[in-house]
């Protein structure tokens, strides 16, 4: 059915979102279900299926067209999800809170700062599982987005080994680090200077970090993250504590550099060749593609004088359109079938996701940086006069209508 036709005869109101209501990613998605007809989506929040208040398998109705959105932007969900995961962490060795210094910290909330990101991601997988399973009991209905795919996203080098096997492009990757010590012996291992360290299970840069080093003398380390002493709570590495800004900082001092990767360590750092960017204005850039059904469509350029490009920490944004008139034809051909060969046969059952795709200095060669689960959020960028959640509703309600079950948007159960 075209969208035309959709136009006229309204959507129906069907939709359901688990999600944290009040943010502007869900206002959004209820504002693209208004655009097309629809009535207002059912807003299922993560505190109500955390508390267990809320079964999936009993407020789920048939026919419904389900969506996970982004589980941040709301502390007591944060929290609650590292209390879930506190087992997880214990039997790994990674950085663990126990629930009491949990409800201390709920009582006295700091602004950004770094907590438990791996106990966060066991807790996360936990939410997961068992939304599959609720949603296994479910009436029939139209998921968007995979659990099991979630998480993949959410674990970066799981995900980059998955993608390796699929023999995409990607930043050479070296594994796992606890520690300084343990980075300064990869480094000596691989003879490779220029590295980003990121938090295994981060998002949004928390906790990356651009390093580079002479391999004796000379240290750099560019990083949004803040160091702090004492406080409420003993971070992984004694009592320094990581606070996320959207300040862009410089440290040149090893042993301040040592503290930093310590701290970030305890929650498991995936270590990466760190790629030059391409350079457009006098700035470095990449992309974000979003793909949707098995096919690329929106797309955007971000664009900064730092090594981080994250859009919140105030860069600069350029619509794909634009971009797409600098980078070569060819080129931009390849991205497009690394991203969309790395849904249609990694992520299969998933409806849509978002790439962070590094293009080199030549321009000529591409690497896949990162699969983003909810990295369809590119508030103002069109594709074909429709934002991304217009084009994925106007699939998932085809996808019911024609009830073709081998579709991305996944018939369940």
């Amino acid at each position: 059915m075209s969208s035309e036709l959709l136009k006229l005869q309204p959507l129906p109101g069907r939709a359901a979102v688990v999600c944290n209501p009040d943010t502007p990613r869900v206002k959004q998605v209820v504002s693209a279900l208004a655009k097309l007809g629809a009535a207002s989506p059912k807003l299922i929040s993560y505190e109500d299926l955390l508390d267990g208040s809320i079964d999936l398998s009993r407020v789920i109705e048939a026919g419904a067209v389900v969506r996970l959105e982004a589980p941040g932007k709301h502390f007591q969900t944060e929290l609650k999800l590292i209390a879930l995961g506190e087992s997880g962490s214990e039997v790994e060795g990674s950085y663990r809170v126990s629930k009491q210094k949990l409800a201390e910290l709920a009582t006295q909330p700091e602004a950004g700062e770094i907590i438990a990101p791996r106990q966060w991601y066991h807790g996360w997988r936990h939410l997961l599982d068992r939304i599959s399973v609720q949603l296994a009991n479910a009436p029939l209905h139209v998921l968007m987005n995979y659990p099991t795919d979630v998480a993949l996203m959410f674990d970066k080098p799981t995900c980059h080994q998955a993608l390796e096997l699929l023999q995409l492009p990607q930043p050479r990757c070296f594994g796992i680090v606890r520690s300084y010590e343990e980075l300064r012996e990869l480094i000596r291992r691989e003879c490779c200077k220029r590295l980003f360290l990121k938090i295994a299970n981060g998002s949004s840069a928390s906790g990356i970090v651009a390093y580079q080093t002479d391999g004796r003398i000379r240290h750099l380390a560019t990083t949004s993250v803040e160091l702090s002493e004492a406080g409420l709570h003993a971070g992984p590495s004694g009592g320094t504590r990581l606070y996320n800004s959207r300040r862009i900082r410089v440290y040149d001092d090893e042993r301040t550099i040592a503290r930093l990767v310590d701290a970030l360590g305890g929650h498991w750092l995936h270590v990466e060749e760190w790629l030059p960017k391409a350079n457009i204005h006098g700035k470095n850039f990449d992309l974000r593609v979003v793909v949707i059904n098995r096919k690329v469509s929106h797309s955007a350029a971000r664009l900064s004088r730092s090594p981080m490009t994250n859009l919140h920490l105030l860069n600069e944004r350029m619509d794909g359109s634009e971009i797409r008139k600098i980078i070569p034809e060819r080129t931009w051909t390849e991205i497009v079938r690394s991203c969309e060969r790395a849904m249609s046969e990694q992520f299969p059952r998933t409806l849509y996701a978002g790439f962070d795709v590094l293009v080199d200095r030549t321009m000529r060669k591409h690497a896949i940086a990162e699969v983003n689960a909810f990295g369809d959020h590119l508030n103002g960028i069109l594709h074909e006069g429709r934002s991304t959640h217009e084009v994925e509703y106007l699939d998932a309600f085809e996808t019911d209508r024609d009830n073709r079950s081998e579709r991305p948007a996944e018939i369940m159960p």
